[in-house]
């Protein structure tokens, strides 16, 4: 049962992190930090406000309340 949830918990989506690839475009970072160094594909980019938040907390942020953040920054 605890390896059930175990496993849930690490297979979750973080709606938060998104591929480097696939940015606004817009050349700044967007509020993301993440592989800063210039150079190569790959990579993925996250906000780590909601990640600091999701550690701390303990919740798994879900994504409308993703989408509702970043509304509101």
């Amino acid at each position: 049962m605890q390896a059930d949830g175990l496993a849930a918990a690490l297979a979750a989506r973080r709606h938060f992190v998104e591929d480097a690839a696939d940015g606004d475009g817009d050349g700044g970072d967007g509020g993301f930090g993440g592989n800063g160094g210039g150079g190569g594909g790959g990579g993925a980019r996250f906000d780590p406000r909601l990640a600091s938040f999701e550690f701390m907390s303990g919740f798994l942020l879900r994504q409308p309340q993703v989408t509702l953040v970043r509304r509101f920054v």
